[in-house]
């Protein structure tokens, strides 16, 4: 949690992922995805959750997200 908040995606793996990643960047590539996708989707609900449905949001990813 304390990750996530300060602008990281953790990725939480076992060993044999590990080493897929440490051989492959499209392995890197595609977990990153996964992981800031599944983070997006968690803001995109607690603002529905949590801000007024008349209430206009803009969201702006940051520079390294794709």
């Amino acid at each position: 949690k304390d990750i996530r908040g300060i602008g990281y995606y953790p990725y939480v793996t076992d060993e044999a992922g590990y080493e897929e990643c440490c051989k492959s960047q499209e392995k890197v590539d595609e977990a990153f995805s996964k992981v800031m996708t599944s983070t997006l989707k968690d803001w995109l609900d607690l603002i529905k959750e949590k801000v007024p449905s008349e209430t206009r949001v803009i969201v702006c990813p940051g520079n390294d997200d794709r």
